[in-house]
Protein backbone atom coordinates (compact mmCIF):
# COMPACT_ATOMS: atom_id res chain seq x y z
CA UNK A 1 0.00 0.00 0.00
CA UNK A 2 2.69 2.27 0.92
CA UNK A 3 4.40 1.71 -2.81
CA UNK A 4 0.93 2.78 -4.19
CA UNK A 5 1.03 5.75 -2.13
CA UNK A 6 4.97 6.34 -3.25
CA UNK A 7 3.82 5.93 -6.61
CA UNK A 8 0.59 8.76 -6.79
CA UNK A 9 3.09 11.08 -4.77
CA UNK A 10 5.66 10.70 -7.27
CA UNK A 11 3.60 10.86 -9.80
CA UNK A 12 1.72 14.19 -8.21
CA UNK A 13 5.21 15.52 -8.08
CA UNK A 14 6.47 14.69 -11.43
CA UNK A 15 2.95 16.68 -12.79
CA UNK A 16 3.30 20.01 -10.48
CA UNK A 17 6.97 20.12 -11.71
CA UNK A 18 5.80 19.77 -14.89
CA UNK A 19 2.99 22.18 -15.06
CA UNK A 20 5.93 24.60 -13.23
CA UNK A 21 8.32 24.33 -15.80
CA UNK A 22 5.45 24.64 -18.42
CA UNK A 23 4.33 28.21 -16.76
CA UNK A 24 7.87 29.15 -16.46
CA UNK A 25 8.16 28.68 -20.50
CA UNK A 26 5.06 29.80 -21.48
CA UNK A 27 6.26 33.66 -19.21
CA UNK A 28 9.65 33.14 -21.21
CA UNK A 29 8.00 32.87 -24.64
CA UNK A 30 5.36 35.65 -23.52
CA UNK A 31 8.24 38.01 -22.24
CA UNK A 32 10.24 37.56 -25.56
CA UNK A 33 7.80 37.29 -28.17
CA UNK A 34 6.37 41.03 -26.56
CA UNK A 35 9.97 42.17 -25.78
CA UNK A 36 11.89 40.96 -29.76
CA UNK A 37 9.79 43.78 -31.79
CA UNK A 38 10.88 46.19 -28.85
CA UNK A 39 14.44 45.36 -29.12
CA UNK A 40 14.11 45.36 -33.03
CA UNK A 41 13.03 48.78 -32.89
CA UNK A 42 15.53 50.24 -30.40
CA UNK A 43 18.32 48.56 -31.09
CA UNK A 44 19.94 45.84 -29.61
CA UNK A 45 23.18 48.17 -28.40
CA UNK A 46 21.06 50.91 -27.09
CA UNK A 47 18.98 48.16 -25.55
CA UNK A 48 21.77 47.10 -23.72
CA UNK A 49 23.74 49.78 -23.50
CA UNK A 50 21.51 52.88 -23.88
CA UNK A 51 21.23 55.69 -20.57
CA UNK A 52 17.51 56.65 -21.34
CA UNK A 53 14.56 54.52 -20.71
CA UNK A 54 11.10 55.54 -22.29
CA UNK A 55 8.48 53.21 -21.60
CA UNK A 56 5.36 53.08 -23.58
CA UNK A 57 1.49 52.00 -22.02
CA UNK A 58 2.73 48.84 -23.51
CA UNK A 59 4.49 47.70 -20.58
CA UNK A 60 0.98 47.52 -18.08
CA UNK A 61 -0.07 44.16 -19.55
CA UNK A 62 3.28 42.13 -19.26
CA UNK A 63 3.31 43.44 -15.56
CA UNK A 64 -0.41 42.29 -15.49
CA UNK A 65 0.69 38.96 -16.97
CA UNK A 66 3.35 38.30 -15.21
CA UNK A 67 1.23 38.75 -11.70
CA UNK A 68 -1.37 35.95 -13.16
CA UNK A 69 0.85 33.36 -13.83
CA UNK A 70 2.89 34.08 -10.51
CA UNK A 71 -0.59 34.20 -8.66
CA UNK A 72 -1.57 30.77 -10.28
CA UNK A 73 1.84 29.29 -9.37
CA UNK A 74 1.28 30.52 -6.02
CA UNK A 75 -2.26 28.48 -5.33
CA UNK A 76 -0.72 25.35 -7.20
CA UNK A 77 2.33 25.32 -4.75
CA UNK A 78 -0.26 26.49 -1.54
CA UNK A 79 -2.65 23.42 -2.19
CA UNK A 80 0.66 21.06 -2.45
CA UNK A 81 2.24 22.17 0.36
CA UNK A 82 -1.08 21.76 2.28
CA UNK A 83 -1.71 18.41 1.00
CA UNK A 84 1.78 16.89 1.71
CA UNK A 85 1.91 18.64 5.43
CA UNK A 86 -1.55 17.40 5.95
CA UNK A 87 -0.34 13.34 4.77
CA UNK A 88 2.21 13.60 6.57
CA UNK A 89 0.25 14.49 9.72
CA UNK A 90 -2.15 12.10 9.21
CA UNK A 91 0.14 9.26 9.78
CA UNK A 92 1.40 10.68 13.16
CA UNK A 93 -2.02 11.96 14.56
CA UNK A 94 -3.27 9.34 17.77
CA UNK A 95 -7.22 10.22 17.78
CA UNK A 96 -9.71 12.10 16.19
CA UNK A 97 -9.38 15.53 17.82
CA UNK A 98 -5.98 15.33 16.00
CA UNK A 99 -7.18 14.85 12.68
CA UNK A 100 -9.62 17.51 12.59
CA UNK A 101 -7.23 19.59 13.92
CA UNK A 102 -4.83 18.59 11.37
CA UNK A 103 -7.29 19.50 8.53
CA UNK A 104 -7.89 22.29 9.78
CA UNK A 105 -3.94 23.00 9.66
CA UNK A 106 -3.88 22.19 6.03
CA UNK A 107 -6.28 24.34 5.14
CA UNK A 108 -4.65 27.52 7.16
CA UNK A 109 -1.55 25.88 4.64
CA UNK A 110 -3.54 26.30 1.09
CA UNK A 111 -5.50 29.52 2.26
CA UNK A 112 -2.53 31.43 3.93
CA UNK A 113 0.83 29.38 3.74
CA UNK A 114 3.12 27.60 6.26
CA UNK A 115 4.22 30.27 8.56
CA UNK A 116 0.48 31.17 9.47
CA UNK A 117 -0.02 27.23 9.14
CA UNK A 118 2.26 26.65 12.27
CA UNK A 119 0.86 29.38 14.06
CA UNK A 120 -2.68 28.51 13.31
CA UNK A 121 -1.57 25.18 14.43
CA UNK A 122 -0.24 26.13 18.02
CA UNK A 123 -3.55 28.32 18.78
CA UNK A 124 -5.71 25.54 17.48
CA UNK A 125 -4.22 23.01 19.85
CA UNK A 126 -3.95 25.09 22.73
CA UNK A 127 -7.78 26.68 22.15
CA UNK A 128 -8.95 23.12 21.82
CA UNK A 129 -7.07 20.89 23.66
CA UNK A 130 -8.05 20.38 27.80
CA UNK A 131 -5.09 20.05 29.82
CA UNK A 132 -5.56 16.22 30.21
CA UNK A 133 -4.51 15.77 26.42
CA UNK A 134 -2.07 18.19 26.63
CA UNK A 135 -0.36 16.35 29.18
CA UNK A 136 -1.02 13.23 27.99
CA UNK A 137 0.56 13.97 24.88
CA UNK A 138 3.56 15.77 26.22
CA UNK A 139 3.95 12.12 27.87
CA UNK A 140 3.41 10.42 24.78
CA UNK A 141 5.90 12.27 23.13
CA UNK A 142 8.59 12.86 26.07
CA UNK A 143 8.70 8.77 26.18
CA UNK A 144 9.52 8.46 22.31
CA UNK A 145 12.39 11.07 22.57
CA UNK A 146 13.44 8.83 25.50
CA UNK A 147 13.05 5.38 23.10
CA UNK A 148 15.09 7.57 20.38
CA UNK A 149 17.62 8.61 22.62
CA UNK A 150 18.59 5.63 24.10
CA UNK A 151 18.55 4.15 20.25
CA UNK A 152 21.04 7.23 19.04
CA UNK A 153 23.05 6.22 22.69
CA UNK A 154 23.24 2.34 21.22
CA UNK A 155 24.36 3.27 17.97
CA UNK A 156 26.99 6.02 19.29
CA UNK A 157 28.80 3.31 21.46
CA UNK A 158 28.61 0.67 19.14
CA UNK A 159 30.15 3.15 16.50
CA UNK A 160 32.90 3.88 19.06
CA UNK A 161 33.59 0.35 19.78
CA UNK A 162 34.30 -0.21 16.27
CA UNK A 163 36.16 3.17 15.91
CA UNK A 164 38.48 1.44 18.52
CA UNK A 165 38.54 -1.26 17.29
CA UNK A 166 39.68 0.26 13.92
CA UNK A 167 42.28 2.11 15.64
CA UNK A 168 43.78 -1.22 17.14
CA UNK A 169 43.72 -2.85 14.14
CA UNK A 170 41.13 -5.50 14.98
CA UNK A 171 38.61 -4.99 12.64
CA UNK A 172 38.53 -7.97 9.94
CA UNK A 173 38.81 -7.11 6.49
CA UNK A 174 35.32 -7.70 5.62
CA UNK A 175 34.56 -5.26 8.10
CA UNK A 176 35.99 -2.35 7.06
Amino acid sequence: MTQAKELIAKMLFAFAAAISVAAVLVICIFIFGNGIPAIAEIGFSNFLFGTTWQPSSDIYPLYEASLAASAALLVVVLLIQGWLCSQIAFGLVRDDLDKGMTGMIAGFIVARGGGVGFLAAIVLYLLISDNDKIRADYAYNKELQRIEDEETERQLVALHARLEAAKAGKLQDEEK
